[in-house]
C-alpha cells in the first residue's frame, strides 16, 4: 500500500513537472501557411507570454522572422537589398536594447544570409529560427484605449509596398490593465473583465 502511494505521488510530480515545463505563449500570431505558394519571401511570427498585464509593466514581444527559400530571395541576396523591420504601436514607447522610439521603430539589415534566417515548415506554419525581443511601454494614463501593434518585415519598395509579411496584435486598456489579442480588439476587451 505504501509503495503504491509513493508511486502515485512520484507519477503526479513527474506529470506536474512535465506540464509546467511545456509553457505556451498566450499570444502567438503569424507564420500560417494559407496557400500552397507563399505570397512573400518572408514569414513573421510574434509571441507574448501573457495576454493581460498591469499598465505599469514593460511588455516584451518576441518577434521571429525568416526568409522562405525562393528564386526571388536569391535575387535579393545578389542585389544586397535591405531587409527592414518596422514596428508600429501608437502611444507606446518601443525599445530594443538601448535603442527606443515613440510609436514607430525601424531597423534594417543586409546580414540575412546566415542559415538561421531561413524558416522551417512545421504543422502548416512557417517557423522562424531567428528571434528578437522588443519591449513596449504604454505611458498613457487614459482609460479605455484600444488599438493595434503591427510588425512588418520585408524587402520594402515604398512605405507599405514590397515583398512583405506582417502580423497584428490588438490591445485594449482599462484603468489598471492592458490586454492583448491576436484576433481582435473585442477579444482584448473581454480579457479585461
Amino acid at each position: 500500500m505504501r509503495k503504491k502511494i509513493i508511486c502515485i505521488l512520484l507519477l503526479l510530480i513527474l506529470c506536474f513537472t512535465f506540464f509546467s515545463s511545456c509553457k505556451t505563449n498566450a499570444i502567438d500570431v503569424g507564420g500560417n501557411i494559407d496557400n500552397c505558394k507563399p505570397s512573400a519571401s518572408v514569414a513573421v511570427r510574434a509571441m507574448i507570454k501573457k495576454s493581460v498585464y498591469s499598465r505599469e509593466n514593460n511588455i516584451e514581444i518576441r518577434v521571429g522572422y525568416g526568409l522562405i527559400a525562393s528564386d526571388v530571395l536569391r535575387n535579393y541576396v545578389a542585389e544586397e537589398r535591405d531587409l527592414r523591420i518596422v514596428v508600429k504601436a501608437d502611444g507606446f514607447t518601443i525599445y530594443e536594447g538601448d535603442v527606443s522610439a515613440e510609436s514607430k521603430f525601424e531597423k534594417s539589415t543586409q546580414d540575412y544570409s546566415k542559415p538561421e534566417y531561413i524558416v522551417t515548415k512545421k504543422n502548416n506554419r512557417y517557423m522562424p529560427n531567428y528571434f528578437e525581443t522588443y519591449g513596449f511601454y504604454f505611458p498613457s494614463k487614459k482609460e479605455n484605449e484600444q488599438g493595434k501593434i503591427t510588425i512588418t518585415v520585408g524587402f520594402f519598395v515604398e512605405e507599405n509596398t514590397g515583398d512583405l509579411d506582417g502580423v497584428v496584435v490588438y490591445y485594449a486598456t482599462n484603468k489598471e490593465k492592458i490586454a492583448f489579442s491576436g484576433k481582435s480588439i473585442e477579444e482584448a476587451k473581454k480579457k479585461l473583465k
